[in-house]
């Protein structure tokens, strides 16, 4: 109940219809903004509704008829169309870590680190940001996206290299194949699920042109689909081998949870080195020379184990109106509308 909520922001609450709508109104008195802004005292717009509107195709719609001055998410493909049709598309930037596979090294297949990095170096990442997404997104560098502190650019680590894929599986005694081309051991296919996610933009397609590519070494990624209500569900329950996941980098308890040992760990994962890397990144201040040498270590260490695939670097997409103006973004970028104005 949004009418319990205490802020001190530029807006307060006015109105709410649960899973339709929530409208905000200027906090008219308003006048301790951040030096960051660019005005003072109240905001320019008198108001805010959200809508919900959860089909792609209904957002996108109701942008180009004005019935709405902004959306949140467009499908990647439809981006360039609308800026050629005049519409602000905002790329707001994550500071955190990029659209990528996260591989449970705790599961079955996958708890082998040359099949791991035979996944890292059989996804050809420049594909799928041509294929799946344009121009205005960049191939994943690291374990963090470029636009994070402390990022270290380890792209030859990330190397599209099939040759290299099919020795470390051949290494691994993956060496037959069945007449459907994918490798097997001991009578069993080499298959590994892989679970959609809801909350990546096109985790289904950039699924399934990594399917297209991996079967290329003989790896059969079986995806399955899953919504809001069941992913976060069988993500926390474990043994799945690859999660489609872009999280945020700047809170030291998500790192933990994915690779350290304590109880929240969601991988179980014991690895004395990265443990040590982890309590250096949580426990030094931001903007210190120790704390970017941590973060360094941990981002090779975590491609070297092929912990994680980085795919694509992420975005918050904001589409506006061309009469929208002055939407900003913050580190996740999520946006603020203080300095929001609508030309008339």
């Amino acid at each position: 109940d949004l009418e319990n909520v205490v802020g001190t922001g530029p807006f307060v609450f006015e109105s709410q219809v649960p899973e339709r709508e929530i409208v905000l109104t200027k906090r008219d008195d308003y006048d301790w903004a951040s030096e960051a802004f660019e005005h003072e005292g109240p905001a320019y717009l008198d108001s805010i509704t959200f809508n919900v509107l959860e089909e792609d195709s209904a957002r996108q719609g109701a942008l180009e008829s004005g019935q709405v001055d902004s959306v949140h998410f467009v499908q990647p493909s439809e981006e360039q169309r609308l800026i050629d049709d005049g519409f602000n598309v905002i790329y707001g930037e994550y500071l955190g870590t990029p659209i990528n596979f996260v591989l449970r090294p705790n599961a079955d297949i996958t708890n082998d680190v040359n099949v791991r990095q035979a996944i890292q170096h059989g996804v050809n990442r420049q594909e799928i940001v041509d294929t799946v997404f344009n121009s205005n997104w960049k191939p994943a560098t690291s374990s963090v996206q470029a636009a994070t502190p402390g990022w270290v650019d380890l792209s030859e680590n990330l190397e599209f290299d099939q040759e290299l894929s099919n020795t470390l599986l051949d290494e691994s005694g993956w060496t037959e194949k069945d007449a459907d081309g994918y490798r097997v051991k001991d009578g069993a296919r080499l298959t590994i699920p892989a679970y959609t996610s809801p909350f990546v933009n096109g985790s289904g397609q950039i699924l399934e042109l990594a399917a297209q590519q991996l079967k290329a070494v003989g790896i059969e990624l079986e995806i399955r689909q899953t919504d809001a209500s069941t992913y976060s569900d069988i993500f926390a329950a474990g043994g799945t081998p690859i999660f489609p996941v872009a999280n945020s980098f700047l809170d030291a308890t998500t790192l933990r949870q994915y690779w350290g040992q304590d109880y929240t760990n969601q991988f179980q994962l014991k690895n004395g080195e990265l443990e040590e890397q982890l309590l250096g990144v949580s426990e030094t201040a931001n903007g210190t020379d120790e704390r970017a040498t941590n973060l360094a270590k941990l981002q090779e260490t975590v491609l070297e184990e092929a912990y994680t695939v980085p795919i694509v670097d992420n975005y918050q997409v904001f589409v506006t109106s061309p009469d929208v103006h002055g939407i900003e973004t913050n580190a996740v970028g999520r946006p603020y509308f203080y300095d929001t104005w609508i030309a008339q």
